[in-house]
């Protein structure tokens, strides 16, 4: 028999981590992943906010989750966001498969009666492809149809790594390509470097503190990072911890004399490697050090049997030099139908007219609105993004 429980207390979580962490890996979710979004609510998450997770269980068996919270939206709505959202992408609910539309009924009756029922849930970065704004939102319980809105959408650029080898993907790539690469390889070895996959706590803890001072001295002249801060900091610290020894953590370094000009962290999980972050040292930009940590970490992956790379949302171009693929990855708002349905719509439309707006801009012009907003008042220093 199908149960839904929703869950308030991080107490009640221990139960069903395990059972939790399978069904993410099933999915090829990394950052649907417990250790993922749960030290992400324990370091990051506001304390005005709450969790509120939907568990469906058919007798004791995990068949589904959705890791929601609540914070306030725009015009203090009760806004419902999925854990880890705004950090990492693609976050999305999980179920067995088949179980999809049973699990979003449940979901859907669970939150509609929830103590604070949401204004509006969002899916933010899930895949164009997910069917889970449209089953939970055509299973909302009561009076007038639900409405949903796509907010925005962006590529990920992927590389397929399943049938054919390292060396035969690479003889695949351009010949300026593989020269490049092999030219500024020779460069970095004869400069003694060295790539690294930090495995012991001593050198995660090491290597996390030389990626948070790469990042930081990359973005803070150009008007600091979004992805990263001291909380986020101490949530990769706990992440690097729970899953040290298992290689779904990795943090790739290229050291030269003991000193790091490259640092870059990805998370696996059934298969897929997802690309978070990372930073270099301006001084060695001549020697590409980001695309030599980047081939370590691709013929690792090759190496221990990863299927698939996904390099995270936006077109970079540096993504492409790799990708052989593309995902998209949508930005979706439900809103329940309801009386208050026509209130939270006009709410709404600055925030997503921005979003719009936003989303047709290149990164240089972002950056440039930045710093123009920033001159007229330092508050305004974030919003284009």
């Amino acid at each position: 028999m199908l149960k839904a429980q929703l869950l308030h207390e991080v107490g009640e979580w221990p139960l069903i981590e395990s059972q939790w962490d399978e069904l993410a890996t099933a999915s090829a979710a990394p950052y649907a992943s417990p250790p993922w979004m749960l030290s992400w609510y324990r370091h990051a998450l506001s304390s005005r906010c709450s969790p509120r997770v939907v568990v469906v269980t058919d007798r004791s068996q995990l068949l589904g989750i959705a890791p929601f919270y609540v914070d306030s939206g725009p015009g203090g709505l009760n806004r419902y966001r999925l854990l880890a959202s705004g950090v990492s992408a693609p976050v999305q609910p999980l179920a067995v498969p088949g179980s999809e539309g049973d699990v979003a009924a449940l979901v859907a009756a669970t939150l509609a009666k929830a103590p604070t029922p949401p204004d509006l849930v969002t899916f933010e970065g899930i895949g164009a492809d997910s069917p889970w704004p449209r089953l939970i939102g055509d299973a909302w319980p009561g009076a007038g149809r639900p409405w949903l809105h796509q907010d925005m959408s962006l590529p990920a650029p992927t590389l397929s790594l399943s049938g054919r080898s390292f060396q035969e993907w690479t003889m695949s790539q351009s010949a300026n390509f593989r020269q490049q690469v092999n030219r500024d390889r020779r460069r970095l070895e004869a400069e003694g470097a060295k790539f690294q996959l930090a495995t012991s706590g001593q050198d995660l803890q090491r290597g996390l503190r030389d990626f948070a001072t790469l990042h930081y001295a990359r973005w803070n002249p150009r008007g600091g990072s979004k992805a990263l801060n001291a909380r986020i900091e101490r949530m990769l610290e706990d992440v690097a911890r729970i899953w040290q020894g298992s290689e779904r953590f990795r943090l790739w370094t290229t050291e030269v004399e003991g000193r790091t000009i490259s640092a870059h962290i990805f998370l696996a999980g059934g298969g897929e490697l997802a690309y978070w972050n990372g930073g270099f040292d301006e001084d060695w930009a001549a020697y590409h050090p980001s695309i030599q940590t980047f081939m370590a970490a691709i013929e690792h992956a090759f190496m221990v049997g990863d299927r698939r790379i996904n390099f995270g949302p936006g077109g970079q171009a540096y993504k492409y030099r790799f990708a052989d693929g593309e995902d998209a990855l949508k930005w979706v708002t439900l809103v329940p139908g309801g009386s208050r349905k026509s209130l939270t719509r006009a709410r709404l439309t600055p925030a997503h007219l921005r979003r719009a707006v936003a989303s047709r801009m290149s990164p240089a012009r972002k950056q440039q609105v930045k710093e123009m907003l920033r001159k007229v008042s330092p508050r305004h220093a974030e919003s284009p993004g």
